[in-house]
């Protein structure tokens, strides 16, 4: 029996294992079984709490006795433990396999058994069923997962601050996903329907995609008043470069302009939970914006000083896909009942 894991073994089979770490089953249908390298080798489809459903390759020590609990270790460091009575019920599938086929699939010798020529075709449809039927899970949740979520791409904060709220309200049932990201990148994956609405700081003019001008954001330097350049009444970027200052992170396009602007400051990138109360407590200089204002008010003891480079001075556009619906009706109602309303503004269409 011990040599039956040496063969390489093609068959269809379903069992249950368990996953040492957490207790959890996990069903796994069986494709295929040989030895590389002194290694049990299992490809196969895992299905873990009707959760996870994968295309894996398990291993088994090549020492383990097929009459003991084998350990099964994923190719992710996960481990399973295998009971004893699935390797009387893999010789059962094999030859319930080959009964079904009506053609024999394997050699059997003494203490051995391998594929013909017959079994290793029946492998390769084996790898392309398993395969297929990963590629169905994964398309099917994916599909629904589209159909209960609306997704949005922004290439910086602020835009977000309306528009999710926005959103949420008119579609309740439905889950807004968003995240910041280069606006190159928004835009092609906007063209291959991976977001319904995008946020960019310029417009458009492509067909198939709607553009709407959403919001302007203007960039401050926010200086304590002890500051040599605080009673400026503006400024430009280069005026500071050089300079230490906070800067939060993850800020989208911003951080390109500011690297590319201020080329020889040292920003100190701190979290949103604590940037406002490290400015409030320090001399140093950092950036605010009209929006960052409306959102959050004025912080004290500080002297706002606009930016006047173009580059700190952005309009927001809305885009999005023209056959989009769901995105069009919410831009049209809103315009119908609030004119350039505050939560999704449907000014002038570009």
């Amino acid at each position: 029996m011990e040599h039956l894991y040496k063969a390489r073994i093609a068959v269809v089979h379903n069992f249950t294992v368990t996953n040492i770490q957490s207790g959890n089953l996990c069903h796994v249908f069986l494709a295929e079984l040989e030895i590389p390298n002194g290694k049990v080798l299992l490809h196969a489809l895992l299905m873990d709490g009707f959760r996870n459903h994968r295309y894996a390759s398990l291993y088994i020590p090549a020492q383990s006795h097929l009459g003991s609990c084998l350990s099964i270790f994923l190719s992710d460091g996960s481990q399973y433990r295998m009971g004893k009575n699935v390797v009387p019920a893999l010789s059962r599938s094999m030859q319930r396999l080959e009964n079904e086929i009506q053609v024999p699939l394997f050699i059997r010798r003494k203490n051995k058994i391998e594929l013909n020529e017959n079994g290793k075709l029946a492998v390769e449809y084996a790898k392309k069923i398993m395969s297929q039927t990963n590629d169905m899970i994964n398309g099917i949740r994916d599909y629904d997962r589209k159909q209960r979520t609306i997704f949005v791409g922004s290439c910086a904060p602020a835009p977000l601050w309306k528009i999710i709220p926005a959103l949420s309200g008119p579609y309740p049932d439905m889950t807004i996903s968003s995240e910041i990201r280069d606006s190159n990148m928004l835009l092609e994956e906007l063209r291959q329907g991976r977001y319904q609405l995008i946020i960019l700081p310029y417009p458009i003019e492509e067909k198939g995609i709607s553009c709407i001008k959403y919001e302007e954001e203007h960039l401050f330097f926010s200086l304590p008043p002890a500051h040599p350049l605080s009673g400026s009444k503006t400024l430009q970027l280069k005026d500071l470069n050089g300079e230490t200052m906070l800067l939060r992170s993850r800020l989208g396009f911003w951080e390109q302009v500011t690297n590319e602007k201020m080329p020889d400051t040292r920003f100190l990138v701190q979290e949103d939970s604590v940037f406002n109360e490290l400015v409030k407590a320090s001399a140093l200089p950092s950036f605010n914006s009209n929006l960052a204002v409306q959102r959050e008010g004025m912080v004290p003891n500080r002297i706002l000083i606009p930016i006047t480079d173009k580059e700190a001075n952005v309009t927001y556009y809305c885009c999005y896909l023209s056959k989009t619906t769901l995105i069009e009706k919410l831009f049209h109602k809103n315009h119908e009942e609030n004119g350039a309303a505050d939560s999704l503004p449907a000014a002038d269409k570009d």
